[in-house]
C-alpha cells in the first residue's frame, strides 16, 4: 500500500497545481483576447476609413 500512496499523492499534487495555474492563467489570456480583439477593432475601422475614401462602385445615372 505504500507505492500506491505515493503514486496518489502526486497525482492529486500535479492536478491541484494545475487547477490553481488555470485559475491564475485566466487574467492573462483575457488581457490578450481583448488585446487582440482591440487591436482587430482598430483594423476594422482604419479599412471602414479607406473604404468611405474609395470611389463607389454603384452605377450613376448621367443623362
Amino acid at each position: 500500500m505504500g507505492p500506491m500512496f505515493g503514486i496518489g499523492a502526486i497525482f492529486w499534487l500535479i492536478f491541484v497545481f494545475f487547477v490553481i495555474g488555470s485559475f491564475v492563467a485566466l487574467p492573462f489570456i483575457w488581457y490578450h483576447a481583448g488585446a487582440i480583439s482591440r487591436k482587430f477593432d482598430k483594423t476594422n475601422q482604419l479599412l471602414a476609413s479607406i473604404m468611405k475614401r474609395l470611389p463607389s462602385d454603384e452605377p450613376t445615372e448621367k443623362e
